[in-house]
């Protein structure tokens, strides 16, 4: 009987045991689940070209189309800032800020809408940015002093999936290309790195964005 009672002991610590396991691993599982969708959130990515968004964008725009990126954020920033970097024949030729948004004053929005269309046949890119506070739109002037029906290809090169957003740090959005003999082949991490010393007959327009938390 005495040995029957410490069995049954030995087998309810073991029970308890695995029951204490069993109940970790489930409150640690719960607990990243819970992290993961409460956790900051804060990414842009590209719009499909088959979006309802884009789209429409196309009906308004040329015959080169539209490129809408979606940002969302979940901590607040202060700036959002666009820069446009120029390359001629391989080489740098400018670097300038094309859109300041300071939301200093007033809460920064969730979630905005990004957009580059094109225009070639007017020798312009237009920017805009639209959100719950802002709506902003400007014009790129591209290819100055050319005659542009010497520029024969063009092409558009841009993030591809949904990227994590680094405060304080300029990110990649998209990069247009125009060549007189073909368009060679640059992914947009290259040119955000200043590689395109392969593209020696052409220009490239490449556009970034900063969220700024000062």
């Amino acid at each position: 009987i005495i040995k029957d009672s410490k069995q049954i002991q030995k087998n309810f610590k073991k029970i308890i045991y695995l029951l204490s396991i069993s109940l970790f691993a489930m409150i640690v599982i719960v607990g990243t689940a819970i992290y993961k969708q409460n956790a900051a959130k804060n990414y842009m990515e590209p719009l499909s070209k088959d979006s309802l968004e884009v789209k429409t964008a196309e009906l308004l725009s040329g015959p080169e189309g539209a490129f809408l990126f979606r940002y969302h954020t979940t901590n607040p920033f202060k700036l959002l800032t666009f820069y446009v970097t120029e390359y001629q024949n391989g080489k740098l030729v400018s670097k300038r800020e094309v859109g300041l948004m300071d939301y200093s004053d007033y809460e920064s929005p969730k979630e905005g809408i990004i957009a580059l269309v094109p225009q070639f046949d007017k020798g312009f890119i237009r920017l805009i940015e639209a959100d719950n506070e802002v709506k902003y739109s400007t014009e790129i002037p591209i290819l100055e002093r050319e005659e542009s029906s010497e520029y024969s290809g063009s092409a558009a090169v841009s993030i591809q999936d949904q990227e994590n957003i680094h405060y304080n740090n300029e990110q990649s959005l998209i990069a247009f290309l125009y060549g007189k003999n073909g368009i060679p082949t640059l992914p947009i991490e290259n040119i955000e790195a200043g590689e395109v010393d392969n593209f020696k007959n052409g220009y490239v327009y490449y556009f970034s964005v900063e969220f700024d938390k000062k």
